[in-house]
């Protein structure tokens, strides 16, 4: 089952939080929590305690160990921008975007809650099915080695014909033409 800590409206850039990202995903929460609190920086912090936070939840109200716990996912989104001012010289003035961030925290214990509908398995096939998919290779096959293309021509009628022979011979068919640019030398 899933469990999901977020932390909204963070002032920092999503893109440096995004960082710790490939670092946490896919250990376990005690080890993930290890990691971020040796790293330096704002964002292992704040990652930091919203892992926590995730974790006490999966324990309080899910009644899930700890030691079973693993981060399945880090979702860093953009949150709204403050736009100031820098002025600079010449009367003129910079914008500065001070972005803003939403952090959220997936943990799993690995089990999955029973869904509704019917689960599908890619890894089972059916004999008819894996019968008519090699019939249908090997036709196409065949048609490749008798030279016949697998692109079927669509039969125009006589105006589309005659339409398409005019628009050639306005642009002048299939010829493309040669245009000589003089150079900067030969301008005498």
């Amino acid at each position: 089952m899933d469990v999901k800590a977020q932390h909204r409206h963070v002032r920092m850039s999503p893109r440096k939080i995004r960082l710790l990202r490939e670092v946490v995903c896919g250990l376990s929460a005690i080890e993930a929590e290890a990691q971020l609190q040796f790293l330096p920086g704002k964002a292992a912090k704040i990652v930091r305690k919203v892992l926590q936070s995730a974790v006490a939840n999966a324990e309080h109200n899910f009644d899930m160990a700890k030691e079973n716990l693993h981060v399945k996912d880090v979702v860093v989104d953009s949150s709204f921008i403050l736009k100031r001012f820098m002025p600079v010289s010449k009367g003129m003035a910079h914008e500065i975007k001070k972005r803003n961030s939403h952090v959220s925290v997936v943990v799993t214990d690995g089990s999955q809650k029973a869904r509704k509908g019917k689960k599908v398995n890619a890894d089972v096939v059916s004999v008819k099915e894996l019968k008519s998919s090699t019939e249908q290779v090997n036709k196409k096959v065949e048609k490749k080695e008798k030279g016949e293309s697998q692109v079927e021509k669509i039969p125009m009628n006589k105006d589309e014909m005659a339409s398409q022979k005019k628009r050639a011979q306005q642009t002048g068919g299939n010829r493309r033409t040669a245009v000589r640019r003089k150079s900067m030398g030969d301008s005498k």
